[in-house]
């Protein structure tokens, strides 16, 4: 294949060559993909955007929705639907369950009959 040089001038790449360079610029992406990862750029932008949240409602309703995998979903009192991330022997989650969730806090707290059931961290465990 033909490219151009800085100068203007025409110079041929072999395939192998080609090859070799396409791997590189693929080796590259997924190095800055990585570098961001451990440097915690993804982790930040995650718990900013958990802190800014805040709620005080309860669950009103269950929904299964088997168009999506059978994903489960809270029906909030406040119109919200959110998915249950928490739908396991763990955490068990009812309706009428008071979901409150403080800003600049990545904990969920949950009452039931006016007493905390469960504290629940919000981001990921590493």
């Amino acid at each position: 294949m033909l490219y151009k040089n800085c100068m203007g001038k025409d110079f041929d790449v072999a395939r192998k060559d080609e090859i070799i360079i396409s791997q590189m610029k693929g080796y590259f992406i997924i190095a800055l993909i990585l570098i961001l990862n451990i440097s915690g750029y993804f982790e930040k932008s995650m718990r900013e955007k958990t802190e800014h949240e805040e709620y005080f409602t309860s669950v009103d309703s269950t929904y299964t929705d088997y168009s999506n995998r059978s994903t489960k979903y809270l029906i909030l009192k406040n119109g919200e639907k959110i998915v249950n991330f928490w739908n396991s022997k763990e955490y068990d989650i009812r309706v009428r369950d008071s979901l409150v969730k403080i800003k600049n806090s990545t904990y969920l707290f949950v009452f039931r009959n006016k007493k905390i059931k469960y504290s629940i961290g919000l981001l990921p465990k590493y």
